[in-house]
């Protein structure tokens, strides 16, 4: 059986301002049109388009006797996520901390290996100067690794 509605303004107030037009002819659905409203997806048909179409859509026959509430046709819209403005946030203040352990990790064993110099070599032994030199880059290559390492991995 088909379900047919005519669409009186004061009864169908609220499926006439939805503005549907049909699938089938493209036409808006007006006051006074006769429709039929498949019973799987809601869709509105013209009485004829429905005709047309040997009373079948969605691989069935089904329609609805009444037509659906507005309410029940709206689609709620999510709520955005405030975690991506905390990401940037984050990552910024992340980089901030990454370049002054940079820093660090480049001046400390510098004033280490200084200090070390002053109060405890004297100044012509060259090979405690070189083996410090040496000792002093490798260590600031590791920290800088290792900090460059740690801030990618928390971002």
């Amino acid at each position: 059986m088909i379900n047919k509605h005519q669409l009186h303004h004061k009864k169908y107030k609220s499926f006439l301002r939805e503005n549907r037009q049909d699938p089938i002819t493209g036409d808006t659905i007006q006051e006074n049109d006769t429709v039929v409203i498949c019973a799987v997806c809601k869709s509105a048909f013209l009485e004829d388009s429905w005709s047309y179409m040997n009373g079948q859509h969605c691989n069935q026959s089904s329609t609805l006797k009444k037509i659906p509430k507005e309410n029940a046709l709206i689609i709620k819209q999510e709520k955005t996520k405030p975690k991506k403005a905390n990401k940037q946030k984050n990552t910024e203040r992340n980089e901030k901390y990454r370049s002054i352990s940079l820093s660090l990790a480049v001046i400390l064993p510098i004033g280490f290996y200084v200090f070390c110099m002053v109060n405890y070599f004297k100044p012509t032994d060259t090979g405690f100067l070189m083996t410090g030199v040496f000792l002093t880059a490798g260590i600031s290559g590791v920290l800088i690794m290792f900090v460059d390492y740690f801030f990618k991995n928390i971002t």
